[in-house]
């Protein structure tokens, strides 16, 4: 690193600022507004945020540059940027980048970084939680959020103070247990776009710390009433940290929709048997629905409705035999999510039931079934 009154010079992997910037246009995408496009350095960090969701790298960048970089421009500049090069960029007095890479150079006006919005901060609560292979289990739980902006209180995770992860678009449910969240002071509700970062190679670094903090001090709050109103995200030795707003509102009775009675029907999948159906359903169009009729210890699955493909496959001695028949339909990317969960052990009480899926460490899904349209009668 070099210094002077005027310039300063930082040299970083492309590989590590191609990785940052990925992360990074996550939140930038979402916004037009030229400030909240920009990466923010200072204090040797860079970070972004849209005004809910902020990302923080500690790149152990010169802590005396501040600087307001546009994503879009960064990226463009990076493009032939072989990974194993080096990228130096350039800081001069007049608000000028200078991105080298190899024999290419481009320069890049930046914003005043005056402009920037301030960090998000709030008052901590409590001690920090160590979660481990959190991020595998948003990812598996956020598959089944609601995207129904109406619902906004399904539109994210729900972290429960008792040591679950659930969510649920009230179709499908998935409960997967997680014991460290039983230490958390409160229970919060982390929203979808905070949920999906951690589908990113770069943030899937373990363990995750996680804490819930106000945005203001709490002396003058009712602390056992009130929600929490930030999450923060420290990922494995604090290079990358997440900080977001929460989801405010009471997250509704979930145990209620899980069956209770003893199901009539049981099957326990194979890995075999996991890797025959999971073909069967990717193969399927996103909205397909499926049939499944079970008859003694045969299962069949016949796909239904159009562009289905009229496609069919069927599995034998995997489900407890019983002499009455059940026929009943499920979405497929519903069942696909609870192969995908490692949720492979199937139960249904009857065929008006829903689909009860159990895993490992006791996680369940719930797969509500749609309607099957019977054949009508020949008259």
């Amino acid at each position: 690193m070099e210094t002077t009154a005027q310039i300063k010079t930082v040299t970083i992997s492309a590989k590590q600022l191609k990785s940052t910037l990925a992360v990074f246009r996550k939140i930038v995408a979402r916004h037009k507004v030229p400030i909240l496009g920009c990466i923010f350095l200072s204090d040797g960090i860079m970070r972004v945020t849209d005004l809910d969701v902020e990302v923080s790298w500690n790149g152990r960048i010169d802590r005396s540059i501040k600087a307001a970089i546009p994503v879009k421009a960064l990226t463009d500049a990076l493009k032939g940027a072989k990974p194993a090069s080096e990228v130096t960029l350039v800081f001069d007095a007049d608000n000028l980048l200078i991105v080298r890479h190899g024999r290419l150079q481009a320069e890049i006006k930046m914003i005043d970084y005056k402009e920037a919005p301030p960090k998000t901060v709030g008052e901590l609560i409590g001690k920090q939680i160590i979660v481990d292979e959190l991020d595998e289990r948003l990812t598996d739980a956020g598959k089944c959020m609601s995207s129904d902006e109406n619902r906004y209180i399904l539109n994210g995770v729900y972290m429960e103070n008792t040591g679950n992860l659930v969510a649920t678009d009230g179709r499908q449910l998935i409960k997967i247990p997680t014991s460290a969240l039983a230490s958390l002071p409160k229970s919060a509700i982390i929203p979808a776009k905070c949920v999906d970062l951690f589908k990113l190679a770069a943030l899937k670094e373990r363990p995750v710390g996680v804490q819930l903090a106000f945005k203001g001090p709490s002396a003058a709050r009712d602390f056992e009433s009130a929600f929490a109103e930030l999450v923060h995200f420290t990922m494995g030795d604090g290079e990358w940290s997440v900080t977001s707003k929460l989801v405010q509102g009471r997250f509704p009775g979930y145990n209620q929709v899980i069956p209770k009675n003893t199901p009539d029907w049981i099957g326990f999948l194979k890995e075999l048997d996991v890797e025959r159906i999971t073909e069967f359903l990717q193969a399927l169009p996103e909205k397909s629905r499926v049939r499944m009729t079970i008859t003694g210890a045969k299962m069949e699955l016949h796909s239904i409705g159009e562009n289905s493909n009229n496609a069919y496959t069927f599995l034998d001695g995997i489900m407890t035999p019983s002499k009455t028949k059940v026929d009943i339909a499920f979405a497929s990317r519903f069942l696909l999510n609870c192969l995908e969960s490692k949720c492979w052990n199937w139960s249904f009480t009857d065929e008006y039931s829903p689909l009860l899926a159990s895993g490992p460490e006791q996680r369940k899904t719930i797969v509500m079934p749609v309607r099957l349209d019977k054949p009508k009668p020949v008259q």
